[in-house]
């Protein structure tokens, strides 16, 4: 499929940058882990909110994520694993970019292409326009392996 012609709406952009800014928020907060911040949202309900699009239409606000999601995390006062604003910012914004064009899940993405993945390419790829981005970052993920009768057998067993 050619994505290369697909526009964005005003609340897909809306739903990118809220989550932009939610990222972050996670690096300016020196009393958690931001990979694991962002490990907990993109496997959680409310990456399925932004998915689906029900956030848009919801009471939720961004403080409310973070402030939520940061409570069930471990505090630390490690200072390794921080990240740079910038850096988060452009991580939660081509994540959701890549869940509105690709049609995918936050929890598949993440299952692709942890976020210290995509971290290193932050220095090749975060002056590109967001879509031009998208294409290399998926030329830079490995195929899945093909199943095995034996493991297609099983997963559609049921």
């Amino acid at each position: 499929m050619n994505y290369s012609n697909r526009v964005l709406t005003q609340d897909e952009l809306s739903l990118c940058d809220q989550q932009a800014s939610l990222f972050k928020m996670a690096a300016l907060d020196k009393e958690i882990q931001p990979a694991y911040f962002v490990r907990s949202f993109m496997n959680g309900e409310y990456a399925r909110f932004m998915d689906d699009y029900r956030f848009i239409h919801s009471h939720l606000s961004i403080d409310d994520v973070f402030f939520d999601i940061k409570g069930k995390l471990k505090k630390t006062d490690d200072n390794k694993g921080f990240y740079s604003a910038g850096l988060m910012n452009w991580i939660g914004y081509m994540y959701r970019y890549w869940a509105i064009t690709r049609e995918t899940s936050s929890k598949e993405i993440y299952s692709r292409m942890k976020m210290k993945s995509l971290a290193a390419l932050y220095p090749l790829y975060h002056t590109q326009d967001p879509e031009k981005a998208m294409q290399m970052i998926m030329e830079s993920i490995p195929a899945k392996p093909a199943l095995s009768f034996r493991e297609y057998f099983l997963e559609h067993k049921k």
